[in-house]
């Protein structure tokens, strides 16, 4: 007899259906990540000298540690190797584990079609039981997948393993905080801000406690402080790795109970209820779309400017971090000058960019949920024109990641201070982010347009921004042909502060994305809504 509910295996096996393309990708990504990190460091750092050198340099500088938190290996390869994946990409991990959860859960019941699987033979507890397995599946496949990666790429079996398996536990840090989440909220956008929210404060406490003299204990409260104070790589303690185990299995087992005690479709914090009349901004589909994308908006901004300003402090101590080893030459090629610190800018700036990006996907994304919930055709139905419906998510992905992009190079101009005067000045470090505008606009026009076609395609958006992103970092060590890399928007932005202003080649990707949208406008006026 089965101790799942009625029904799991065959929601289980829906979900894993129907997230095949986020789960292949995300796993890929990670994966690649580790392997390029891990790939790396012999070439970098080539002797035990540098090694010593790189780690003293880097637990040296408050803004790294704060960031990536301390590499406690002094001598080894391994800690060196995994030290910006300890911390920032496990928080990846949990929210793409937490992500899936979501989908699963809250997204269905929003959208109705959780009910219709409650008219059918399944428990009412089975949606939760499968999306709660799809996530510890795909927490724990990317942790064996970072563990063959690192061991493959030369690092010690031992400390591979400890590393995949802290990957693993932050995976289910991630499930218990969304299923938690789901019970209380009935809205998904609210679920994303509680996950997003509790990481965020996750990482925030573990960067204080690295930092800050005498508030080291901080650490074990935050379950991303886990990850260092495991030591994969010298002295390991694995039975830290309980740790999230056992904070999956409380999040997990106080969700099933309080989804006891819900309705469907509700959650256990009731919506507060709007104001009876609304303003007249909400008339228009502009003003009701930028409405509905408020949160999102002032979330992204906060974080890109928070992130613009950890860049910021980190590049003037960049000399300092890299000297006496090979990676000056590496990072000094991704700028294009000899310049490093302009070229760490440039290249910091060129990768964030691609974060902005996903924001314009996530705009488009929506809309895709919009139209297949039936919304959209309710705002066709009562006057609404398809040429204000289109255009609403073109402004609002175009003109929000434009936005964003500014704000970001604010942040890193504010970290700055004094020293933007190294980096060519203010105006030099703001036009470093906004140069990224129209490689920004082709990928999200290109993503618009073939939501045009078919709302279903809106998730080419995200293979393009991962495959994007990919040929323009990884291609030259590759030694792929440059038709090849080419063909990323990323690749023709000009690399500002550390070189000129080239304006061919934004007009023309400004070209290449007006004609885009024209094309996916032709295209959404005359297809099917729905």
């Amino acid at each position: 007899m089965s101790v799942l509910p009625a029904g799991t295996g065959t929601l289980l096996r829906l979900a894993v259906r129907r997230d095949r393309v986020l789960l292949g990708t995300g796993a890929a990504v990670l994966t690649a990540l580790v392997v390029a990190s891990a790939a790396s460091v012999a070439s970098l750092y080539p002797s035990a000298a540098a090694r010593e050198q790189a780690v003293a340099a880097l637990d040296a500088n408050g803004a790294v540690v704060f960031l990536y938190g301390p590499v406690l290996d002094t001598s080894g390869v391994g800690d060196l190797a995994m030290s910006k994946l300890t911390v920032v990409y496990a928080a990846f991990v949990a929210l793409l584990a937490a992500v899936v959860v979501r989908r699963q859960t809250r997204t269905e019941e929003e959208a109705g079609r959780a009910e219709l699987v409650a008219g059918t033979a399944a428990h009412r507890s089975a949606p939760l039981a499968a999306a709660t397995l799809e996530g510890v599946a795909l927490s724990v496949a990317i942790g064996l997948l970072a563990a063959v990666a690192d061991a493959a790429c030369g690092l010690s079996v031992a400390g591979s393993l400890l590393f995949g398996g802290w990957w693993a536990g932050a995976g289910l840090v991630g499930v218990g905080l969304a299923v938690l989440a789901a019970q209380l909220s009935s809205s998904t956008r609210t679920v994303g801000a509680v996950v997003a929210a509790g990481l965020g404060l996750a990482f925030v406490v573990r960067g204080v406690a690295d930092v800050v003299d005498g508030l080291a204990w901080l650490g074990w409260v935050s379950p991303l402080g886990w990850g260092t104070r495991l030591q994969a790589w010298q002295d390991p303690r694995p039975w830290v790795l309980l740790l999230p185990v056992a904070v999956a299995a409380v999040g997990v087992a106080t969700g099933v109970a309080l989804r006891g005690r819900r309705d469907l479709g509700a959650g256990l914090v009731a919506a507060r209820p709007g104001p009876v009349h609304g303003p007249a901004r909400l008339g228009g589909v502009l003003g009701l779309t930028a409405r509905l994308q408020r949160t999102t908006i002032a979330t992204w901004t906060v974080a890109l400017a928070a992130g613009g300003a950890v860049v910021g402090s980190i590049v003037p101590s960049v000399g300092d971090l890299l000297d006496g080893s090979g990676a000056q030459e590496v990072v000094t090629a991704l700028g294009g000058t000899d310049d490093l610190e302009k070229a760490t800018l440039a290249a910091c700036l060129s990768i964030m960019a691609a974060l902005v990006t996903c924001f314009a996907v996530g705009v488009v994304a929506r809309a895709r949920t919009e139209e297949e919930d039936g919304r959209t055709a309710q705002l066709l139905a009562g006057g609404v024109s398809r040429r204000s419906e289109y255009g609403t998510t073109v402004v609002v992905a175009l003109a929000g990641s434009a936005w964003l992009l500014l704000a970001l190079g604010l942040g890193v101009l504010v970290a700055l201070g004094s020293d933007a005067d190294a980096v060519g000045g203010a105006g030099r470090v703001v036009l470093g982010a906004l140069v990224q505008v129209p490689a920004v606009w082709l990928v999200s026009a290109l993503t618009v347009a073939a939501f045009a076609v078919r709302s279903r395609l809106a998730v080419v958006g995200w293979a393009l921004v991962v495959g994007f992103l990919t040929l323009r970092e990884v291609g030259a060590s590759l030694d792929l042909p440059s038709w090849a890399t080419g063909l990323s928007p990323y690749d023709h932005t000009p690399q500002v502060p550390a070189e000129a202003v080239a304006a061919a080649p934004l007009l023309t990707m400004t070209a290449l994305a007006a004609a885009a949208l024209a094309l996916g406008g032709a295209v959404y006026r005359r297809r099917d809504v729905g």
